[in-house]
């Protein structure tokens, strides 16, 4: 059994030994407008320590249209601008897998997600949680 760590930057480097990995929610403090509550560079430590980071940001514009809970999958996903700062890696970031996602809504907890590691318009995935809902058919294999 693997034990993580989700967010909580301000027990991140007591936690250290004892974790496997770490999931950071808008590490980055974008979605909500502020840069000061960023915390992706208290987790540099377990990047450091060969300890997997996965980073998930919230563009608004993986939605289409938004609000709608709908994946932009058949446009690229994330317009250009978000994506670039979405997925950039200068904000206490380097080394982290990142990976777009819709928050709040409909679209929480969907199968929409944007993979930073594909490049701009590239790596929208979804895998449908609710066909109806998410706008994508399940899988034929899934029951």
């Amino acid at each position: 059994m693997l034990l993580g760590q989700k967010n909580a930057p301000e027990i991140a480097r007591e936690l250290l030994s004892l974790t496997d990995f770490a999931v950071l929610e808008d590490c980055k403090g974008s979605r909500a407008g502020h840069p000061e509550w960023a915390f992706c560079e208290d987790f540099q430590p377990h990047v450091r320590a060969g300890k997997p980071v996965l980073s998930i940001e919230y563009p608004r514009t993986i939605e289409n249209p938004l609000g709608s809970g709908v994946c932009k999958v058949n446009s690229g996903g994330t317009e250009e601008r978000e994506y670039r700062e979405a997925c950039a890696m200068d904000r206490g970031n380097a080394g982290f897998s990142t990976v777009l996602k819709i928050k709040e809504g409909s679209g929480e907890l969907n199968g929409c997600a944007q993979y930073c590691d594909e490049g701009y318009g590239k790596g929208v995935v979804v895998s449908a949680t609710n066909s109806e809902r998410d706008g994508a058919a399940c899988p034929k294999e899934a029951t």
